[in-house]
């Protein structure tokens, strides 16, 4: 699976080098990409609406474990990552959006709240693999004697429909670490059975809740995040996603409108 528990944190800090399998599939239609080989992923310096997501008590110091990115909202405070990578109520998570080198230059936001799906939240012993996403909402802060807002310091994207094959995309990524660079690839979209996939390599641990973006500048939008089948994926060098639509477009709402908030299960195991 590409995020990490807990439980694997812990065990983790001691265990040396990381080595997290992540993503895979035999995809043989739907706008597969023909090439031999599945593109490489690279390490750059990271963007500014995409951050690492930390459990309660890692940052700083620990382990990241998922990614998450921020969503252009009313509220100006929802992020979006994969609901295996929340467990509880959210609080105490930590997201710190363009993470680098262990640096947070745009600031680190608390989650105070969670939103997902009734197939999800409300069946932890059967998890529908297709509402493996979560909103998050994260406190405001206050400088100066005036509140600021995630999305005020660093930008939102619009969240989107289910990616569609042959979708052009970038899906920027923290892979499981600490301080460390995200990597950034980017491929096209293909269908494998229901689900939306893409192939590139370096797609490992940590990389779940990983956006995958749409379309330029101002007008990006996620129209994926990596989770959904096998958590994810396998093997690193294929990634999938949970479909988007309009249960997602419902649990964004209820986090912008700060509505009731979710108690999410410990995720299932990934199947792989």
């Amino acid at each position: 699976m590409a995020g990490l528990a807990l439980t694997t944190l812990v065990g983790l800090a001691s265990s040396g080098p990381v080595a997290v399998a992540h993503a895979a599939a035999h995809p043989t239609r739907h706008g597969v990409p023909q090439r031999a080989t599945a593109p490489m992923s690279y390490r750059f310096n990271g963007t500014p609406t995409v951050g690492a997501l930390f459990v309660p008590g890692a940052y700083p110091g620990s382990f990241h474990t998922c990614t998450a990115s921020v969503i252009r909202s009313t509220s100006r405070d929802v992020i979006m990552t994969a609901a295996h990578c929340v467990t509880g109520s959210g609080r105490g998570y930590v997201f710190v959006p363009g993470y680098r080198n262990g640096k947070a230059p745009y600031g680190v936001w608390r989650v105070v709240a969670a939103y997902g799906s009734p197939q999800w939240v409300r069946h932890p012993h059967h998890q529908d693999t297709q509402r493996d996403w979560a909103f998050l909402r994260v406190a405001n802060k206050t400088k100066a004697g005036r509140t600021v807002h995630l999305q005020d310091v660093v930008g939102g994207n619009r969240l989107g429909a289910t990616a569609t094959a042959g979708t052009a995309i970038r899906v920027p990524a923290y892979p499981v670490g600490r301080n460390d660079r995200p990597i950034n690839c980017r491929t096209h979209v293909y269908l494998h059975g229901g689900s939306p996939a893409f192939q590139c390599t370096g797609y490992v641990g940590g990389t779940s809740g990983a956006p995958w973006l749409a379309g330029r500048g101002r007008h990006r939008v996620v129209i994926g995040v990596i989770g959904g089948l096998h958590q994810g994926g396998c093997t690193p060098a294929t990634s999938y996603s949970a479909r988007l639509g309009k249960p997602a477009h419902t649990a964004f709402e209820r986090a912008d409108h700060h509505r009731r908030a979710d108690t999410f299960p410990s995720p299932q195991g990934d199947g792989c």
